[in-house]
């Protein structure tokens, strides 16, 4: 069965598309707009893409986002709608064309016509050009396949919008490159890939440099032995696919250069695959600097960090809850003291009091007395 991809913005076509294709043959995918085929194509493999009832300056538009997100290896067919358009269409690097109307005899052939130009096999080792699933053949199983072929070839590994190449002279790998990494350092980097697609062109190289000397055995081996000791340091991580992010809770301090990385791309949630696919970094240097950040909980699964914070978040409210409970009778005790001690002055004033006048002696009065005290002392004596 062939997997095609059909553009299709006039939806007054759909009808048409659905009765020509026969579903034992052909499966086929219609993208309305050119986000959808982006999409399309980073999620599925197809052998063939057909712009229908366009005209040149779609067409072009087309071609140009393939060739942006690196899907410029797909055949195009056109489906024209008018023959006045053909000279124009046939500058650009389509496949072949069809002129609408047209018998479905032709339309057919003229899509075998093509496949068998280009020796396309979805997924199946049977051609000169290869292509399939990640998830079905790593690197080290593609390594192999070219070099049985002992032929020149391109290897292409894509993941989203993320692109490896590798280069091959009669089987032997010379070449590879991932963003800024070039040959062992982008052989050991997309080694572990298990998500994406592949593809593989059978064609002759241009004169270039040998980066990677080293025997296709030997690079294996290395690679191989670097995938043992990732998958070790796995045991103790989440899933490749597993979201993580970072603790708000935490402002960790002396980050390592890498921590400081891992710390950035992880401030919103990510998986473990799309950190280590976006690093530069070795994959096992990464893997060790998040392992001793998880087990700080600076990091960790996104579940496990949105439970700490609602934990977190509820904690707060019940402290400010009390806070305010307590403010509350903080005040009414102070204001309960102050009616106290207004009442108590109010009731001492209200105490009725008795003020004796202390008499005041003159100098007669005290001298009189006096003599009187002395008086009475004489005749106690006689």
């Amino acid at each position: 069965m062939l997997d095609l991809l059909i553009y299709l913005r006039q939806a007054r076509y759909r009808p048409e598309i659905e009765r020509i294709f026969p579903e034992s043959e052909y499966h086929v995918s219609i993208a309305s707009d050119m986000e959808q085929v982006v999409q399309r194509c980073q999620e599925d493999l197809y052998d063939l893409t057909l712009v229908w009832a366009e005209g040149y300056d779609e067409i072009a538009d087309f071609l140009t986002v393939l060739s942006i997100h690196k899907f410029d290896y797909l055949p195009v067919i056109a489906v024209l709608h008018s023959a006045e358009e053909v000279p124009a269409v046939l500058t650009l690097p389509i496949a072949d064309f069809v002129v609408l109307p047209v018998s479905r005899v032709e339309f057919f052939a003229k899509i075998q016509h093509v496949l068998q130009d280009l020796d396309i096999q979805s997924t199946v080792l049977e051609g000169m050009n290869w292509q399939g699933s990640l998830q079905e053949y790593n690197l080290v199983d593609l390594i192999q396949m070219v070099e049985s072929g002992q032929k020149d070839a391109i290897l292409l590994m894509q993941y989203g919008d993320k692109q490896g190449e590798l280069l091959f002279r009669q089987g032997k790998l010379i070449r590879a490159k991932y963003q800024n990494l070039t040959a062992q350092a982008a052989v050991f980097k997309l080694g572990f890939w298990s998500q994406g697609n592949f593809q593989i062109k059978f064609s002759r190289l241009p004169s270039v440099e040998v980066q990677i000397k080293e025997s296709n055995q030997e690079v294996l081996i290395q690679l191989i032995q670097k995938l043992a000791e990732q998958e070790q340091l796995m045991e103790e991580l989440p899933s490749y696919f597993d979201e993580i992010v970072v603790n708000p809770l935490v402002q960790p301090n002396h980050l390592t250069p890498i921590q400081q990385r891992i710390w950035e791309f992880a401030t919103h949630p990510t998986t473990i695959f799309e950190l280590l696919i976006s690093l530069p970094e070795e994959d096992r240097d990464l893997l060790k600097a998040l392992k001793e950040m998880m087990e700080k909980r600076w990091i960790g699964r996104r579940q496990d960090i949105e439970k700490l914070v609602i934990e977190a978040e509820r904690k707060s409210s019940l402290s400010k809850l009390f806070s305010s409970i307590s403010s509350i009778f903080k005040r009414r005790a102070v204001v309960q003291y102050e009616e106290m001690m207004t009442e108590e002055a109010e009731i001492e004033m209200r105490i009725p009091r008795l003020l004796v006048k202390r008499r005041y002696l003159s100098k007669a009065d005290r001298l009189l007395l006096s003599r009187a005290f002395q008086t009475g002392q004489s005749s106690a004596k006689r």
